[in-house]
């Protein structure tokens, strides 16, 4: 439903949208912690490709290994993200108080998860690049063998 959606969204704003999410590979997560995750990613990676000409944003998501999974994101990007000192993305919209919460979100579920996220903007291709590794958990919270 939500990757239906985000390609709505996408086409309504010019963007080709090219999902490729393998079956199973977010079954551990909580229909709230997959709706913030994906919701999140895909609301920043279409805010900064919306207007660029012939944006894109190119998302994959499956299992690296059994225990483990890669959710892969590129999506073009005209203007170089903000940054904290240390690193933290700061928003560039105007009412800046009122945002910026989306990231969290995807903190937290990243420490639950014993996750770790990876990014890095190319000015010269003007494309946002986001890595995420997260371990796979069974039901009772316990990672999977």
């Amino acid at each position: 439903l939500i990757l239906s959606q985000y390609k709505e969204r996408c086409r309504e704003r010019d963007v080709r949208f090219y999902p490729d999410v393998r079956s199973g590979s977010l079954d551990f997560l909580s229909m709230k912690e997959l709706t913030a995750l994906l919701a999140n990613l895909l609301d920043n990676a279409l805010e900064a490709a919306a207007g660029v000409p012939d944006a894109f944003i190119d998302l994959k998501i499956g299992r690296r290994t059994r225990t483990q999974v890669l959710i892969r994101m590129d999506n073009s990007c005209i203007r170089p993200p903000r940054q904290t000192r240390t690193g933290a993305f700061i928003t560039h919209k105007e009412d800046a108080g009122r945002h910026g919460f989306g990231m969290k979100s995807i903190g937290k579920i990243l420490k639950k998860y014993n996750g770790t996220m990876e990014t890095r903007y190319d000015a010269a291709k003007q494309t946002f690049h986001t890595l995420i590794y997260m371990a796979v958990q069974n039901p009772d919270g316990a990672p999977e063998s």
